[in-house]
């Protein structure tokens, strides 16, 4: 239900939104909607409902068992649980964006509240208790990056109520972090005087955490009113922790299952003390009832066993205590590069082509720079992508690659990452992520339209396919009006679900709201008017729609989706006897009737009868026969059945009215109301609770939101059960009916109607209601015997109920005759002497001696030569089986015996014997029976499809004939069966078997052929089992063992065998047994064979499987680690290892196994006048070259060919061999290309209009910039560049451009384009000419007279050809860019001590170096690099000091001891032993108020050593160098740069390294931090006494100094401080 008590100031804090922004006023009363939010969800999620039973159950075992162990004296260990706290601050405006401060108060007073050290605490209750849980700011995100633990998130929104769209980032929230690890905490405008809520563990994860307003987080807050000592969250983090309001949300008897809690009959408010209900006195302290903030102060021993319970084993929330998220965010590794989702493709799209995106994440300690990403589409050619960038420990980027295209069809996405920072990552398990896709250019575009109501956060939808995979979906919204959602979907038949979360639709309670799904124009599914969900069925696309009823004249068995057009117009009766004759009819549908006695076709009879008496209740004037049906009012009464009641009650929230009574009879079939209803703010006029109580003592209730379920009551519904249209206003006269035909109340006597106001939590309501109450008539019918001759007449009866009997033969009233009759015959087996009536029960002994029997007890088969002989049969029944078969069945049964049955069948499928289920859990059952000579199938069953054997036992069966097994197994799925032959005239005909049966007739399919084999022992394939030679003896054959040893995927693994012409001799594989060993025997002859072994996976055969090859019995190769395949090459005359190849240096004539050791190093050129002349080879390969005329080896005369005329434009001055290319009176072409990161994609054509004169060079493999130099005449010309992928070469892949420059003129430039550009220019005089003009650029054009703004010029550092202009030691990296390895580790401090100067902390800071011989020689900073050392409030500075250690002379000590705490800056010494300088720093404010040391201007400044001189500023034995000592009692904050020595002569320099630290000294009561609570002390409190509010010496927590604290002061009064 809502609670529409919210709505005014929602829509004032909405008003207010747009305007100035004012503080809130405070609530006049606490207000929390948990309890309201938890209703909802348990009725409607019956997961949720469960959910809730199940915690209770675990909950009371863990309580039950704590005050057990605490009953029996045993000391419970303390646990305390630290839970991780994750804040959202969601606000509109800076107001609403509170201070970290506020939110660091707040998590203090959870600490105090929940650890009982709040100053507040009382001894009132002895119950109170310490609940061992704590709460800590979370440090670290759910990717395991840094964190403060605090989220800041804008939203549009002006307030957010009880919606929960404030936990949704759609919404305008933020979404939740997993509840798992922490609990997260949204701070919001709630708005409508609500401080908060939170959701019971069990419900939403998206939801879970808790809610306050953001006035009331923190101490204090703007508008907060009596509600400002952040005991807010204190009430909503214990509903969170499992706790209900400690009233139980109901009046005395509610539970708030908590023992020691008293009983309330409501909430308090204020501070009620003393306050009495429920004959007990309230806990108006604890933190669960509704007192103010200041009142508040208690969790009660319960309370926390309770909340402990939801964190214990088993508990809801047990996950909490194994979570890091307070542990600091600590890179494992130094290189971890991870891919943490693969943002792009995924789901479906209409779309050809694909542009992949994913997430990069640096979980490494060491910056992340570069890293190369390999990726592909359905496992095809990997492309890799080269990523550069700068991302910490816990950042992360987007990266997008080229555009794809797939292909329509199912796809898979992988990506890969490596190489970070060029080495190896340290954790390979986060390095892949893959994306299933699914591409559809013939797709559908499809529209969701919405009108959403006045919730639009409790409204969602999805699109789901015939598999219920979701292909699209929405919701839930942060904003009203009309959202219109477009998307592109496959042919096919989809259910759309539209949801609200509340339960109430799209409309019409809260706004017309309302959807529409549609294709083209055209509306597929629409609604609004609904509860929870509505589902609709919607096909798009070209999809064939019909009847798909095949039971409709018009079936269309190719329709996929019905379209309502099913026709059943063909069906009707087709006899004309019958008086529904149809002549239109083609199918008989068995419909066919005759003339009722009313005349009417295919009629009942009952349209002309029924009560024909005038004067009956129920009198039918239409009735022309009398079915004897009339019913008569009762005396005094009156025909109608149903009770009229009026009924006015004023009830307060949960209040239950007067019992109304009346007399009546009947069941209780509907309730008609009319209510006159005003109520008070936040009641529904559906929150009225109706109790109904019968005569007989049984009752139901029906309505109300929260109040309890009467004690005995069937509940048939809350507030849902109403109808949807009874209107809910503040006041009116409404209307509604129920069904309540199904409720069975039913009753004879004095019933009563009581009315209950059902919202607990609202104030006064009254109702005026007309009740009709049907089915239940005024006065009593009384049904009985009317006839005064009958034995049971009744003179009270109204209405005769054919109930009128006589006496029976023994006296009995309505009797049968069985109380005095029975068996009279003394020689009948029965006879009964008392009885004297005989009754014709008299029974004799059968031949078995049976009372009455049939002599069926002692019947059976007596003939002891029959198969189914009985030896305790008496009398034979003629069952004997002279020639039957003597069968045993033998079952050794699995765990699951009720799933086992058999059956014996003949050839008819006749079943002759059968048996099962059994109940004998894994025990062994025989079954023994008979058959003749035949044929039959054994056939056994298992009803869950998983067989006797091997998943729930090792079961198995054997079937015997005349003790020869004919059937057995275990291992099957839902049934196997066996069919076999047995009896004398059956065996096996065949004289070849081994079990030939010569007497056999008919043959039994038995034979056996295992005895046949080669049973020469000489022979390759010698079997020494076998008994009879089978021919297959190879006598000169060679045998060739294979030993498979399969993996986990034995599928995967087949293997050939082919001779040296490629025929195949043999094969193996796929396996279906995986970690087994199958050796496999080839016999072959003498011959040379390729052994080739695949993996149809691709990944060899896992480690311990692998293959091995043996030639009698020699191992001649094996393997196992291969990808696809792998071969071996043998002989099997020749089993010698060794080179084969007769191409090798070292080959060897005698090796028959080539073992891979050929060298051909010993091939070359063996020609002394050849330039490639090899000394070393002893064979020419025919390799040799010869210098030509430019003296390159081997070389085509090209490297010194060119234009030797100096006088051509293309004079090559390096050529000295011209080659007729010169161009005389010709134009220097020159185009210059830098290439984009696909060179591959660029090329460009120079033509004049007619031919191609010029033309790119292929790309291909280049990059950076090249240049093409070319002649041609004067003239005009066309400049065509082309970019295949179409993006250009600038700028999404590389700063790429092209110049084309005529005799130094820019004629064409670009760069960005599509896939192509044309540029046309004319050399010779045409003008102005265009160009770059500025001088100072890389490309200036002297000639040029109109600038283009083609200027470009070089990087800060480089000259225009990218080279270096400060490079000192000439390595080809710029003297700023040098990194020079340094072995500095981090920045550190120790605390010299605590209250060495009026309560300051003395810290001494060090530089960590890992290297003992690296020297510290300068900390330094200038305005690029700034340095600076600061503290929040000054450093302590003693006068006999300095700015640095070498101004501390030692022997001063004992003039001042605090000189030892001066403040200074050094690099490595402590006192004037140090050599220690500086220069440019202004130690002025440093030395003069304690201020800061910085330097941040262009001349910077320094303290320094001269490098080796000073032995201090090498590391000590903890790998320190001092570099200052600061005493201050504030928060120190500094920024260094540092250079260094190393023992190589290296001065690696460490910049911008920052530290910040304070220790707090704090001892309570010290006011003048002298060490001890003295007069001194008492002094300065005194001195204030009398001060009202923020008083700085309160000891009390009240702002003001009194006799209390001064009490407070005398108790602490002698005490030292640590």
């Amino acid at each position: 239900m809502r609670i529409l008590l919210l709505l005014p100031a929602l829509i004032l804090g909405a008003l207010a939104s747009s305007g100035q922004i004012k503080n809130p006023e405070a609530p006049e009363t606490r207000s929390c909607a948990t309890h309201e939010k938890h209703v909802q969800m348990m009725g409607m999620d019956a997961s949720y409902a469960k959910r809730q039973s199940d915690l209770e159950a675990h909950t009371a075992s863990f309580v039950q068992s704590r005050e057990e162990l605490r009953a029996s004296g045993a000391q419970l260990q303390p646990v305390v649980i630290t839970i991780p706290v994750v804040f959202h601050v969601v606000y509109a405006n800076e107001t609403e964006n509170i201070s970290d401060a506020q939110l660091i108060e707040q998590l203090q007073v959870l600490n105090e509240d929940f650890r009982r050290t709040n100053a507040d605490q009382d001894e009132i209750w002895p119950q109170a208790a310490d609940t061992e849980i704590e709460f800590c700011l979370a440090t670290r995100d759910p990717n395991g990056a840094p964190s403060n633990g605090i989220l800041r998130v804008p939203t549009s929104s002006g307030s957010f109520g009880t919606s929960d769209n404030v936990k949704f980032t759609s919404a305008g929230g933020s979404d939740a972090w997993p509840t798992e690890d922490y609990m997260n905490f949204w701070v919001c405008n709630l708005g409508g005087g609500l401080l908060g809520y939170a959701q019971f563990p069990g419900g939403n994860p998206a939801t879970d955490g808790i809610v306050c307003g953001y006035q009331f987080v923190g101490i204090d807050g703007p508008g907060s009113g009596a509600y400002n000592l952040g005991r807010t969250a204190t009430h909503e983090v214990g509903h969170w922790l499992n706790l209900r309001h400690i009233w139980g949300d109901g009046g005395c008897g509610a539970d708030d299952f908590v023992a020691d809690t008293p009983e309330s009959d409501g909430a308090n408010y204020g501070c009620a003390l003393g306050h009495v209900s429920c004959s007990t006195e309230d806990m108006v302290q604890n933190y669960m009832d509704y007192s103010d903030d200041g009142c508040m102060n208690v969790f009660s021993l319960g309370q926390a066993d309770r909340m402990q319970a939801l964190l214990a084993p088993g508990g809801a929330r047990a996950s909490i205590q194994s979570s890091n998220g307070c542990l600091p965010a600590v890179p494992d590794f130094d290189l971890d590069a991870a891919i943490i989702s693969i943002n792009e493709p995924s789901g479906f799209s209409c779309d050809t082509e694909v542009t992949p995106s994913l997430t990069l994440f640096n979980y490494g300690g060491l910056d992340l720079t570069s890293v190369t990403i390999s990726y592909a589409v359905d496992g095809g050619t990997e492309q890799t992508y080269s990523w550069t960038g700068a991302l910490a420990f816990g950042e992360s980027e987007d990266i997008v690659f080229p555009t794809l295209t797939p292909g329509d069809g199912a796809h898979s996405f992988t990506a890969t990452v490596s190489n970070p920072n060029g080495g190896s990552d340290e954790n390979a398990s986060n390095d892949s992520g893959s994306s299933d896709f699914n591409l559809d250019s013939s797709g559908v575009d499809v529209v969701m339209t919405l009108n959403l109501d006045s919730y639009p956060g409790e409204t969602s939808w999805e699109l789901t396919n015939a598999n219920g995979d979701a292909v699209w979906s929405g919701g839930p919204y942060g904003s009203g009006g009309t959202q219109v959602e477009t998307s592109c979907v496959g042919d096919g038949c989809y259910t759309l679900t539209v949801y609200d979360s509340f339960g109430d639709g799209m409309c019409c309670a809260y706004g017309n709201g309302g959807y529409e799904f549609s294709q083209n124009g055209v509306i597929l599914a629409s609604g609004g008017d609904f509860g929870s969900s509505e589902s609709n069925e919607v096909c798009v696309g070209d999809i064939v729609l019909g009847c798909t009823d095949s039971g409709a004249c018009n079936y269309n068995p190719d329709a996929v989706a019905d379209d309502d057009t099913c026709d059943f117009s063909c069906f009707g009766c087709l006899d004309s006897s019958f008086c529904n004759y149809n002549p239109d009819a083609t199918v008989d549908d068995g419909s066919c009737a005759d003339v009722d006695i009313c005349g009417v076709c295919a009629g009942d009879g009952s349209s002309c009868t029924g009560c024909t008496d005038s004067t009956a209740c129920n009198y039918n004037p239409n009735a022309t026969i009398d079915d004897v049906s009339c019913v008569y009012p009762p005396v005094g009464g009156i025909c109608d059945c149903f009770t009229d009641l009026s009924i006015t009650e004023s009830l307060s929230g949960g209040a239950a009215g007067t019992l109304v009574t009346f007399t009546g009879t009947g069941e209780v079939e509907g309730l008609d109301i009319a209510l006159d209803f005003t109520g008070s703010a936040g009641s529904w006029s559906a929150d009225m609770l109706i109790v109904i109580n019968s005569p007989n003592g049984e009752c139901i209730e029906f309505g109300g939101f929260s109040a309890a379920v009467t004690a005995g009551c069937t509940d048939l519904g809350n507030y849902t059960l109403w109808p949807e249209d009874w209107t809910s206003g503040l006041d009116g006269t409404y209307a509604a009916s129920l069904d309540l035909t199904g409720s069975g109340l039913t009753g004879d006597g004095e019933w009563s109607i009581q009315l209950i106001n059902g919202y607990a939590s609202s104030g006064s309501v009254t109702y005026v209601a007309d009740i009709t109450v049907h089915e239940v008539c005024i006065g009593g019918v009384i049904d009985g015997c009317t006839d005064s001759a009958s034995c049971n007449y009744n003179p009270d009866a109204t209405i005769d109920d054919g109930s009128c009997a006589d006496l029976d033969l023994c006296g009995v009233c309505a009797g049968d005759n069985s109380t005095c009759g029975g068996c009279t015959d003394s020689t009948a087996c029965n006879f009964d002497p008392v009885v004297v009536i005989d009754d014709g029960s008299c029974l004799t002994l059968d031949q078995c001696g049976v009372c009455g029997g049939d002599d069926s007890s002692c019947g059976g088969c007596t003939d002891s030569t029959a198969c189914n002989y009985d030896p305790s049969a008496i009398l034979d029944d003629g069952s004997c089986l002279s020639d039957g078969l003597p069968f045993s069945l033998t079952l050794n049964l699995d765990n699951y015996p009720g799933e086992t049955t058999w059956a014996l069948m003949d050839t008819a499928g006749t079943i002759l014997a059968s048996g099962g289920p059994y109940t004998e859990i894994a025990g062994t059952v025989t079954e023994n029976f008979c058959a003749g000579d035949g044929c039959y199938s054994f056939n056994i069953y298992d009803s869950f499809g998983d067989g006797i054997c091997c998943s729930f036992g090792s079961g198995d069966y054997a079937l015997t004939v005349d003790g020869t097994l004919v059937a057995s197994g275990a291992e099957f799925g839902e049934g196997e069966s066996t069919s076999f032959c047995a009896g004398e005239s059956y065996g096996c005909t065949d004289a070849s078997a081994c079990n030939y049966d010569e007497d056999a007739i008919n043959d039994s399919g038995s034979c056996d052929y295992s005895c046949l084999g080669c049973t020469d022992p000489l022979s390759c394939n010698y079997d020494a089992d076998a008994t009879i030679d089978d021919g297959s003896c190879i006598a000169d054959g060679t045998p060739i063992t294979v030993s498979i040893t399969t993996d986990l995927y034995p599928g995967e693994i087949t293997w050939t065998l082919n001779d040296s012409l490629g025929n195949a001799v043999s094969s193996g594989g796929p396996y279906t047994s995986s970690g087994s060993t199958i050796d496999e025997l080839v016999c072959a002859p003498e011959g040379c064979y390729t052994f080739t072994i695949y993996d149809s996976f691709g990944d060899g055969i896992y480690a311990p499987g692998g293959y091995t090859v043996l030639v009698d019995s020699v191992v001649i190769g094996s393997g196992g680690d291969f990808g696809d395949t792998e071969s071996l090459d043998f002989c099997t005359d020749n089993l010698n290892f060794g080179c084969t190849d007769t191409e090798a240096c070292n080959y060897d004539d005698q090796a028959g196994i080539d073992n891979g050791t050929c060298e051909y190093g010993c091939f070359g050129c063996t020609l002394e006048a050849a330039c490639n002349y090899n000394a070393d080879a002893t064979e020419d390969d025919g390799s040799c070259l010869f210098n030509d005329q430019c003296g390159v080896c081997g070389g085509d005369d090209s490297t010194c060919s060119g234009c030797t005329n100096p006088d051509a434009c293309n004079y090559s001055p390096d050529a000295t061999l011209d080659d007729g290319s010169c161009i005389l009176d010709g134009l220097n072409f020159t185009m210059t290309v830098v290439l984009d990161q696909y060179p591959y994609e660029f090329n460009w054509t120079l033509s004049n209009g007619d031919a191609i004169l010029a033309e790119s060079p292929d790309y291909s493999g280049q990059s950076g910039t090249v240049t093409t130099v070319f002649c041609l005449p004067e003239g005009c010309y066309d400049l065509t560049v082309n970019d295949t992928f179409g993006d250009g070469i600038c700028c999404a892949w590389g700063e790429g451009s092209y110049t084309l420059e005529v005799d130094g003129v820019v004629m064409a430039s670009g760069g960005e384009f599509d896939f192509t550009e044309t540029q046309s220019f004319c050399t010779g005089d045409p003008g102005d000419i265009p160009g770059c003009t500025d001088s100072e650029a890389c490309n200036y054009n002297a000639l040029a007279t109109l600038d283009d703004g083609s200027c470009t010029y070089a990087e800060s550092g480089l000259d225009c050809d990218g080279n270096c202009l400060n490079d000192a030691d000439d390595d080809g990296i710029c003297d700023e860019d040098e990194v020079i390895e340094t072995s500095f580790v981090q920045l550190g401090y120790d605390v010299v001590g605590q209250n060495t100067v009026n309560g300051m902390t003395t810290y001494r800071v060090w530089a960590e170096f890992s290297d003992p011989t690296e020297q510290l020689v300068a900390i330094y900073g200038f305005d690029s690099v700034p340095l600076s050392v600061n503290t929040t409030t000054e450093f302590y500075q003693n006068p006999l000091g300095g700015a640095l250690a070498s101004s501390i002379n030692p022997l001063l000590l004992p003039v001042d001891s605090l000189l030892a705490f001066d403040s200074w800056l050094t690099v490595g010494g402590e006192d004037n032993s140090a050599d220690v300088n500086t220069i440019g720093l202004d130690f002025g404010p440093f030395e003069g108020e304690g201020g800061a040391v910085v330097a941040d201007d262009v001349n910077g400044g320094s303290v320094f050593i001269y490098p080796d001189l000073e032995p201090a500023a090498f590391p000590d034995d903890n790998g320190h160098v001092l570099i200052a000592q600061l005493t201050t009692d504030g928060e120190v904050s500094l920024t260094v740069n540092l250079q260094s020595r190393t023992s190589d002569g290296e001065n690696p320099q460490i910049n911008q390294q920052s530290l910040v630290f304070q220790e707090v000294y704090a001892c309570f009561g010290d006011l003048n931090t002298d060490g001890i609570i003295g007069i001194g002390d008492l002094l300065m409190m005194l001195g204030e006494f009398g001060c009202p509010e923020d008083c700085s010496h309160d000891m009390n927590g009240d702002g003001g100094v009194t006799t209390s604290d001064m009490l407070i002061m005398l108790s602490l009064f002698g005490t030292d401080c640590p």
